[in-house]
């Protein structure tokens, strides 16, 4: 079998203030074969992306067995590595690293969770993603939920820490003591906030504390592992497994947060489950409920949650809905979805100038 075709498509997400997704957000992938069969994918990188996926990815596979689907990885990496490594350029890669285990699984004519050595059919428990404000746990309770993280960036760590410890108590309250509750703090809380934070709220069993600071703030996240009581999270906005065995090792996270389709795709989480499993590190994927993730919490996760999508994503046809908090994968073959024709398809970008720079 043969790669024929590598195609792209960004679909912007809704225009939510000055939000980076709204131009290089999630970057849908496709990749056709010389035997019929079609795999699909999800990266990211908007237009950027498009370019990246249709000019070097796609002049990197196109010819080559699909089959080898670790060696291209490695293959489109070496040809980023100059512009890329982080970033842009590995997003662009996730789509097409994901369409490839797309056609993995349909050759083997198993949903892939199956093909990781799990299994479908079994209801998935989804978290909520939400505001600090106390009607929508309440909302997200009557629609079957029973975890919630509500969304601290919007609140200042100097100012408004007694709201977000008085949320956290009314949060306990209407979902009880077997319910979940995270805080994700976006990156902008900084050391000494979410220290004090976790000693005021330490009593209500919050499950971690995510991204309390920038990703590459290395000694700060030791300071945070060494004197927080609540489990620390993040790496959503980590990229490769290289880079997340480091985070692993130094013990930098009690929680990894990979997004598959913007961390290096299947290749790298399955790495990265295969190291945190050995480390004894929890791996929770970043939006792991879309279906580019919600196999691999299927096939590796003992106790299996996953964090619900991003909403404005609605045109993956044959993805599963989240019905009264829970999520069921098919037995579908490969992720068991497809893109639409009508989506903005681009298969070759701009030709390359004839000379070298």
């Amino acid at each position: 079998m043969k790669i024929t075709n590598v195609s792209a498509a960004f679909v912007p997400a809704p225009k939510i203030g000055p939000f980076w997704q709204n131009w290089l957000g999630q970057l849908p992938v496709r990749i056709e074969t010389d035997a019929g069969i079609t795999g699909y994918g999800m990266g990211a990188g908007g237009s950027a992306g498009v370019a990246v996926v249709c000019s070097v990815l796609r002049s990197t596979i196109r010819g080559q067995d699909p089959a080898n689907v670790e060696q291209l990885w490695r293959q489109m990496y070496e040809m980023t590595m100059a512009f890329g490594q982080k970033g842009l350029a590995i997003m662009a890669i996730s789509g097409v690293d994901h369409a490839l285990w797309d056609i993995r699984a349909k050759v083997a004519d198993k949903p892939l969770a199956e093909l990781l050595g799990g299994k479908v059919g079994q209801k998935i428990p989804i978290y909520a993603a939400l505001l600090a404000d106390h009607e929508g746990v309440q909302k997200a309770i009557d629609q079957g939920y029973r975890a919630v993280k509500p969304q601290l960036m919007y609140l200042n760590p100097q100012t408004e820490r007694n709201e977000v410890v008085a949320w956290a108590k009314d949060a306990r309250r209407r979902l009880g003591p077997d319910g979940k509750i995270m805080l994700d703090f976006g990156m902008r809380w900084g050391v000494e906030p979410t220290v004090k934070l976790d000693a005021e709220i330490y009593e209500h069993g919050i499950e971690w504390l995510e991204e309390p600071v920038w990703p590459d703030e290395w000694e700060e996240y030791e300071e945070l592992v060494r004197r927080c009581r609540i489990p620390i999270a993040g790496g959503e906005h980590e990229f490769t497994a290289k880079a997340f065995e480091r985070i692993i090792d130094h013990k930098l996270h009690h929680v990894v947060q990979p997004d598959p389709s913007w961390c290096g795709g299947m290749t790298t989480l399955v790495e990265i489950y295969r190291k945190a499993k050995a480390a004894g590190v929890k791996v929770r994927p970043h939006r792991g409920s879309e279906i580019w993730g919600l196999h691999a919490v299927a096939a590796f996760d003992d106790e299996p949650m996953a964090e619900m999508g991003r909403g404005w994503i609605d045109y993956e046809e044959g993805a599963p809905k989240t019905e009264h908090g829970y999520k069921t994968l098919s037995n579908r073959p490969g992720y068991g979805v497809e893109f639409p024709k009508s989506l903005n398809w681009v298969s070759e970008a701009l030709s390359p100038p004839s000379s070298g720079g």
